[in-house]
């Protein structure tokens, strides 16, 4: 594995602090605004669209002009300030080429490949990645990979941006040799009781009312009555598992974010374990049962931030389904599905999120067989498209716009990006913050003393930590008000617990003044009270700088 820094080596608990666009609805109600100084600065910049051109039958369309297009956003025509053709890899020139390019030039691309080891069953997680290692020959000169797994704990770089086919080789085979921990997935399963169900023949039928004979309704142990919800075990399965997917779906976020990106066009590669886009219908394990429970949906709402932060940092995504087709006609061991109607139906579900952050960012979903030419699949994409730019008139209101390309020709397909996000400069200060709790090595991640109090129980599940920070004078800015060196800052806090559930970020604004510039050796402390689960787990803490613009992190473990 490539030797890498502080910033690149490990990022830890990257499903605790990485919620993307949209952090104010996870930071709970209470946390404090930042300072209106830092709310103002609006960035003006162009926005670049990805468009892949085809005709009915599948086929790339070349040769087409500036003319050929209209762009919408938010349903309004806008203009088109930039446009270039990619074809064959190779930029076309024209009278409005993007500045950043030139005719001729070749384009090369940057291919981040995300492995979920978490949900990954074994096998499917090597055919997968040996298919990748196989077809490395599609990477060209210009290309740049980079290769990042998640396995529940934290991610690791296994190589940095590189041209090196070698290299890549070598991040692929580590890859291959690392554990998958989807067994351990399908024990929980068995343990909370999901899918272990009887079953028959009408279960097969996803059309059949289950409250008449067959399905769910012939289960002694469920009541006609109570077909549209989970029982007791399945919620209890359900809330661990709705808490498991947000932490993947923030790793792959994290992983976006966290890593600087070469120029040339941006790829995600995204090697699901199978993550479903409705959880709670998935727990429920049959398209019989319409489960009605919201906070179980997931949806847009889960998967949403992932394809925004994509389309935000101009990735497109193309999701890899390792899972692939489901043979076997029935459960052979406890937390598979019980049988093959279920299966189809379980199946359809990890389909779906893989199409919706492809269609959501122009990229494309590869199931099935598609998985083992996933390389392959992205690399004819990726060397024939058109290069479209335009100024959006930037607020800085944290609000999603639409976009749409069409051509002047309606038998054409076109398949790009779907938005952008509009971002404020308070929610990049969020984001920047968590960044640097992400990038750190947990080994080193020490910047701030901090000292954990008795441990309070808090009913069955939960616990009181007091916690108390310990920052050093040194290492903060001051700002004159009134004759005092005041210090304010946000203080940013969350947990990842032993079976890889995540914790929503909480923050607090919080300030000190001083009558004399603060030295080194002056300790300031600050006290709170975390509410987390009775559960071990690591407590990372960031403090942001206001003033100096910098930020500090510690990262403990806690162990009730």
């Amino acid at each position: 594995m490539t030797k890498l820094t502080w910033r690149t080596k490990v990022i830890a608990l990257v499903g605790v602090l990485c919620l993307p666009v949209g952090l104010s609805a996870a930071i709970n109600s209470g946390a404090a605004q930042l300072p209106q100084e830092h709310t103002e600065q609006i960035t003006v910049r162009a926005m670049n669209v990805e468009a892949v051109v085809m005709n009915r039958d599948g086929e790339r369309i070349p040769g087409l002009s500036k003319d050929n297009f209209r762009l919408y956003v938010d349903e309004e025509l806008v203009d088109v300030d930039f446009f270039t053709e990619v074809r064959e890899g190779t930029i076309i020139g024209g009278e409005t080429t993007h500045p950043a390019v030139e005719a001729e030039q070749r384009l090369g691309a940057n291919l981040l490949i995300f492995i979920d080891e978490f949900f990954a069953m074994p096998n499917d997680k090597s055919r997968v990645l040996n298919a990748l290692k196989d077809r490395i020959q599609n990477i060209g000169p210009e290309d740049q990979v980079a290769v990042i797994a998640w396995n529940g704990e934290g991610l690791e770089l296994l190589t940095d941006w590189t041209s090196s086919q070698d290299e890549v080789t070598a991040a692929l085979e580590e890859a291959i040799e690392r554990p998958a921990r989807g067994l351990q997935r399908r024990q929980e399963r068995s343990t909370w009781d999901v899918w272990d169900r009887p079953a028959n023949d009408s279960f097969n039928d996803p059309w059949s009312d289950p409250r008449r004979a067959g399905g769910y309704g012939n289960d002694p142990r469920r009541s006609n009555s109570d077909i549209w919800y989970l029982d007791g075990q399945e919620r209890q399965y359900a809330y661990l598992y709705m808490s498991q997917l947000r932490g993947a779906v923030s790793a792959a976020m994290a992983a976006m974010r966290g890593i600087t990106v070469p120029a040339g066009r941006n790829v995600l590669l995204l090697a699901s374990g199978g993550w479903p886009f409705n959880p709670g219908q998935y727990v429920g394990g049959s398209q019989g049962r319409m489960i009605n429970e919201p906070e179980f949906q997931g949806g847009t709402e889960l998967y949403g931030p992932l394809a925004s932060t994509a389309n935000l940092l101009g990735y497109t995504i193309y999701g890899v389904d390792m899972p692939g087709m489901q043979t076997s006609m029935g459960a052979t061991s406890p937390g598979e599905a019980p049988n093959q109607g279920s299966q189809f139906f379980l199946e359809g579900e990890v389909h779906n999120t893989m199409s919706f952050v492809a269609v959501e960012t122009g990229g494309l979903a590869l199931l099935n067989s598609q998985r083992v030419t996933a390389l392959s699949e992205a690399a004819a994409d990726l060397d024939n498209y058109y290069w479209v730019s335009f100024t959006p008139e930037w607020q800085g209101d944290d609000q999603r716009h639409t976009i749409r390309i069409e051509t002047t020709n309606p038998d054409l397909i076109v398949r790009h990006r779907q938005s952008f996000y509009d971002m404020s400069a308070q929610q990049a200060v969020m984001l920047s913050v968590q960044g640097s709790l992400l990038f750190r090595d947990p080994e080193t991640m020490h910047d701030f003393d901090v000292v954990i109090g008795e441990i309070e129980r808090e009913g069955r599940s939960d616990i009181n930590v007091p916690v108390q920070i310990v920052l050093d004078g040194a290492n903060l800015e001051s700002v004159m008000s009134d004759g005092k060196f005041i210090v304010r800052g946000v203080l940013f806090y969350a947990s990842m617990d032993e079976d890889g559930a995540v914790s929503d970020v909480k923050a607090v604004t919080i300030g000190w003044s001083s009558d004399t510039p603060l030295a080194a050796g002056q300790l300031i402390p600050y006290q709170f009270t975390a509410e987390l689960k009775r559960k071990k787990q690591r407590l990372a803490l960031a403090f942001y700088d206001i003033a100096g613009d910098t930020t500090q992190a510690s990262l403990i473990p806690i162990n009730p």
